[in-house]
């Protein structure tokens, strides 16, 4: 279904954008507001062209042409970003991604940067939505959720480094160990007694863990859960391993009591879901695109011989 709409309305933005103004001037094109470019790329396009503008309109010659492209692969890499955050939409935990456009100051040396290098650099300018998915029940004795916005779980993963997540959805490995669904031991270590029965699991919302063993009709404490959270979003910094975050080294990191201090409580055989929004997402996206094909047809105008090769990076180390 998701397709389908994509493809129909990536079609409309092909073909119902504005056309561009041609100047008077000899060999120049002209870009105002009336083309339907946004107030934001407005802002974006006055740093980048201080010279060519008065007001919202700005004229463009062919000596522009390297800070043309230079938005034109900023606009693709904004829509990878969009696609993936869309293709993201039902994964557990995932938090939007944004790429903000205005952090990136434009230098002489970009012109000679090639493709995966200007990617590279873009991916600097890339941030995270840390706000709150609705949350969905599951009746799973394993999964959890938190019931605010503040607060990670922790994960080791095999490499020992510790992971920070929102995707609370854990089982048992071989050792009776609670780990991620993909194997990442939930930190600090607990592991089910082993004559615990699973289907009495019990997780109060402060993370005390409650069983009750066979043969036995009163639940026992064997273990509690923590959340951890951070003085400063922004030192965390994804990791291609899992729908995970790393603590840069300067990042202050607190390990503190669900419901205490602000913390969310959590929330037995729940999983918050992605906190992507289709609907604006994909709105947006349709509009990167439009203004794509705008400033497409903008170079076109200036080098009749141009061609532009719109791959998306699909690298993880430059879209992750």
């Amino acid at each position: 279904m998701i397709i389908f709409r994509s493809f129909t309305l990536v079609i409309f933005a092909l073909v119902t954008f504005p056309t561009l103004l041609i100047s008077k001037e000899k060999n120049r094109v002209v870009l105002d507001s009336s083309t339907g470019i946004s107030d934001k790329h407005i802002i974006t396009l006055k740093n980048l062209f201080p010279k060519r503008h008065v007001g919202t309109r700005f004229s463009f010659s062919k000596a522009d042409m390297d800070r043309i492209i230079f938005f034109l692969h900023s606009l693709n890499y904004d829509i990878s970003v969009r696609i993936k955050n869309i293709s993201m939409l039902n994964h557990y935990g995932y938090k939007r991604e944004f790429f903000d456009q205005s952090k990136i100051i434009y230098k002489p040396k970009y012109a000679s940067f090639n493709r995966d290098q200007l990617y590279k650099l873009f991916s600097s300018a890339i941030y995270y939505d840390f706000s709150m998915g609705s949350l969905q029940s599951t009746g799973l004795r394993l999964d959890f959720a938190l019931s605010n916005s503040l607060g990670f779980f922790a994960l080791q993963a095999p490499d020992g480094k510790t992971l920070y997540t929102r995707n609370g959805s854990f089982k048992l490995d071989s050792s009776r160990a609670i780990v991620s669904s993909n194997g990442y031991l939930l930190q600090p270590f607990i592991v089910l007694p082993e004559d615990g029965l699973l289907e009495t699991l019990l997780v109060s919302e402060n993370g005390d863990l409650y069983i009750t063993k066979v043969g036995s009709s009163t639940p026992i404490k064997f273990g509690k859960i923590p959340v951890y959270h951070f003085n400063n979003l922004y030192a965390l910094k994804p990791t291609s391993q899992c729908i995970c975050f790393v603590a840069e080294s300067n990042a202050k990191i607190f390990k503190g009591t669900p419901g205490l201090n602000g913390l969310g409580t959590i929330l037995q055989s729940f999983l918050e879901m992605s906190n992507v929004n289709y609907n604006d997402e994909f709105s947006e996206l349709m509009y990167q695109i439009k203004t794509q094909n705008l400033i497409i047809q903008m170079i076109q105008r200036l080098d009749k011989n141009f061609l532009y090769d719109n791959r998306l990076p699909t690298s993880d180390k430059f879209i992750r």
